[in-house]
């Protein structure tokens, strides 16, 4: 829903920024609206990019950290694996065992 709102909020900036040189006059009006519009628009469409999916299983030879968090999305634990010659990171599902154990 956020997501949502942001795409929209940064639509309606750069239409805006688009109608501004015809309301004023002037070209410089545009510049702030537009950008700023932009901006939204790109950080919003471009941000699934930048954040890698959770996985099940850890990619082989990979270790884990004690680092945990809860993932605000499925609401899973989730581990932090590295690969120790990269230093590259992977988040990985924590498996929960049956009978209530976690």
């Amino acid at each position: 829903m956020l997501r949502f709102a942001v795409l929209a909020g940064g639509i309606v900036l750069v239409m805006l920024g688009l109608a501004l040189p015809a309301l004023t006059g002037t070209l410089g009006a545009a510049i702030v609206p537009v950008l700023l519009g932009l901006m939204l628009l790109g950080g919003t469409l471009f941000e699934r990019r930048r954040y890698k999916a959770l996985r099940d299983v850890p990619p082989p030879g990979w270790q884990a950290t004690r680092e945990r968090f809860i993932d605000p999305v499925s609401g899973d634990q989730v581990v932090v694996h590295v690969e120790p010659t990269t230093g590259e990171r992977c988040y990985v599902r924590e498996l929960r065992r049956r009978g209530g154990d976690r």
